[in-house]
């Protein structure tokens, strides 16, 4: 029914690239100046929210690009 195979083009899939972009943004926002363990805590936090956002972004570009994954 929602034709599977055939990788669309949505423009509405940037809403999502851009709330993740935000709460990364946020998640640094926390960041302290002097080392300790919430200082660690919140970097890594940060990366998981980088991961989310590059595989948010692949499956945003892809279906512009016609390659399929």
């Amino acid at each position: 029914m929602s034709g599977f195979p055939v990788l669309r083009p949505n423009p509405w899939l940037i809403l999502p690239v851009l709330l993740c972009a935000m709460a990364a943004l946020d998640t640094a926002r926390c960041m302290q100046k002097q080392w300790n363990f919430y200082h660690g805590a919140v970097l890594l936090l940060l990366y998981a929210d980088l991961m989310i956002l590059l595989a948010l972004t692949i499956f945003f570009v892809i279906p512009y690009t016609g390659l399929t994954l």
